[in-house]
């Protein structure tokens, strides 16, 4: 080091420059990257933005979130089944859907479907139930399921009466 480049170095570091002025200069830079990261600590806000939604939400807020995410689960596993049972379940259209909690917590999925059929047309939008358990039958009404418009309506207010989730 030049002389006039020594009254720049702090006392306490001085040591450190005259044995070996590589380390010097490493442990300034450390000395000066240690105190950026503290002083950026300092004004980040503290612990309290690293804190996980699970530690700051209610127990109310916890059901609920977790009512809501039980619900789109069972939406999209409910209308994969339903697509599996029409003929071209890739031309389905969907509206006035939502996810009701049924006798025994389970939920299904109920609304309405437009969907081709083996000839290529739409049948036009007809109402349907729908499970997310994929070995339960999914049913659209005036579809050939055995069941008169009669028992459908049954059904699907039987069904379809406690709302958890609308889409």
């Amino acid at each position: 080091m030049e002389p006039h480049e020594r009254s720049a170095v702090q006392p306490f570091l001085q040591p450190f420059f005259e044995k070996n002025p590589k380390l010097g200069c490493g442990l300034a830079v450390g000395l000066w990257v240690a105190l950026g990261c503290f002083a950026v600590s300092m004004c980040s806000g503290g612990n309290d933005e690293h804190k996980t939604t699970a530690e700051t939400e209610s127990p109310a807020e916890a059901r609920l979130r977790q009512e809501k995410n039980e619900a789109i689960d069972a939406r999209v596993d409910a209308e994969q089944n339903l697509r599996a049972t029409l003929k071209d379940g890739d031309s389905a259209e969907f509206k006035d859907m939502f996810v009701s909690r049924i006798q025994g917590g389970n939920l299904m999925l109920c609304g309405k479907v437009n969907a081709k059929n083996a000839f290529g047309a739409y049948t036009g939008f007809e109402r349907f139930i729908a499970s997310p358990n994929p070995s339960a039958p999914s049913i659209i009404e005036g579809e050939a399921t055995g069941l008169s418009r009669s028992q459908f309506q049954q059904a699907y207010s039987s069904v379809c009466t406690n709302p958890v989730m609308r889409f």
